[in-house]
């Protein structure tokens, strides 16, 4: 009878591939491991610094609602506003609320005057025309919380 090769090689070789064998797999797995930690750190690193991100838009956010809601609760207040209120006349409103927010806008924010109904009076700071606008739904939303200030669109 026939010896496979296998039996027939030398028992230097069975040793020399048996470790072979055994080193590749060792490597194999250790790599392995050493793959699915680097993937799970980085992933929870990643996930904490998005959840960072999030929290300092978050402060943002409530900072800048927090800076626009006094802002505009001064301007409500003013006389000039409450005069130029109580004529009626669109004209008058949009050129007053024009001045006063020009002393005080930022670039980037949206600035519409509205009528009870919302209907957009002026629409400044780049804001797109009234036509644009149609009958707001920012006016009906906010009126349920008046006279507390309603952040957010």
């Amino acid at each position: 009878m026939r010896l496979p090769r296998f039996a027939r090689l030398s028992l230097l070789w069975k040793i020399l591939l048996s470790t072979s064998v055994a080193i590749t797999a060792l490597f194999t797995i250790a790599g392995w491991m050493v793959l699915h930690d680097a993937l799970e750190t980085t992933t929870s690193g990643l996930e904490e610094e998005v959840q960072a991100s999030f929290q300092a838009y978050r402060s943002l956010w409530q900072s800048r609602a927090e800076k626009l809601a006094s802002m505009s609760l001064i301007l409500s207040a003013m006389s000039d506003v409450r005069s130029a209120f109580s004529t009626g006349d669109q004209v008058t409103i949009r050129d007053t609320a024009g001045e006063l927010w020009a002393r005080v806008s930022e670039e980037n924010a949206l600035f519409l005057v509205t009528d009870p109904k919302g209907k957009p009076i002026a629409s400044l700071s780049g804001a797109p025309d009234q036509e644009l606008w149609g009958h707001s739904v920012l006016v009906p939303s906010a009126a349920k919380r008046f006279p507390r200030q309603t952040s957010g669109i």
